[in-house]
């Protein structure tokens, strides 16, 4: 499982209003696995090298708001965005790729994906956070500017941008995905994000183990329950699966 707030901890740290923030954080939270593996084309024509490969997309992704960021600190667009307009700008930015190869992960990119990344945004958004992620959702819909119809039919299956701030997130697209501008210190490994989901059971075979030897169990046979059943390794902190953590619990709890 990857961290995936800890993946675009610096992309948030731009989003200064709390409540888009914390939409976008839910947002995140409800992406596909596969967004953070997945490279940034599919058939390797239309993006720059660092965008492909594993982690690509996410790479892209990263691209895309490198340059919201720079353009947005020019004075013209400083008088021309107002700040809650920035951080929903680099919110669409940050999950406008995000179902790339549609809800149950597509081969290839699926034509239509700003659409459905837009409609699920729509879909969690609740209460006062609707007002914004109506906008969020439109410029992630049309993120695609004049390249919006179907692959194989040629029809029209997505607006283009309308507003300002809709042209804005394309145009930041537009340049991220352009094999001739190369963006340095653009570093992503999914690799890097995996949570280790057996942590914290560790933790309480750990201290489960600590509380039965104090109370008289033989710490050499807490050893080689753990040797037994972790691929011939007495150290718990080297179990890697959360089955096999819960295996182990269950088997010192019942000692």
């Amino acid at each position: 499982m990857i961290d995936k707030l800890a993946v675009f901890a610096e992309e948030l740290d731009l989003i200064q209003d709390k409540d888009v923030r914390a939409f976008t954080e839910k947002c995140i939270l409800r992406t596909p696995d596969y967004f953070y593996r997945v490279p940034a084309s599919s058939t390797g024509k239309y993006h720059p090298e660092y965008s492909l490969g594993e982690g690509g997309l996410i790479r892209h992704t990263k691209a895309l708001i490198c340059f919201a960021k720079e353009l947005l600190s020019l004075e013209y667009n400083k008088t021309r965005f107002t700040s809650l307009e920035a951080d929903i700008m680099i919110a669409a930015g940050i999950l406008h790729d995000s179902f790339k190869h549609g809800d149950n992960y597509s081969q290839y990119s699926v034509a239509n994906h700003p659409v459905v990344a837009a409609d699920h945004i729509l879909e969690w958004a609740e209460g006062s956070e609707r007002e914004f992620a109506k906008i969020i959702s439109d410029c992630v819909r049309s993120h695609m500017g004049e390249w919006n119809t179907d692959y194989k039919t040629k029809q029209e299956i997505m607006p283009k941008p309308q507003t300002d701030m809709e042209m804005f997130v394309h145009e930041c697209d537009y340049l991220a995905s352009r094999k001739n501008i190369i963006v340095k210190d653009i570093e992503y490994n999914p690799n890097d994000f995996i949570i280790n989901e057996a942590a914290a059971v560790i933790e309480q075979i750990i201290a489960l183990c600590k509380e039965k030897i104090a109370n008289g169990t033989d710490r050499k046979v807490l050893l080689k329950l753990i040797d037994d059943n972790n691929n011939s390794n007495a150290d718990p902190r080297t179990i890697h699966t959360l089955a096999e953590a819960e295996k182990i619990l269950k088997l010192i709890k019942e000692m």
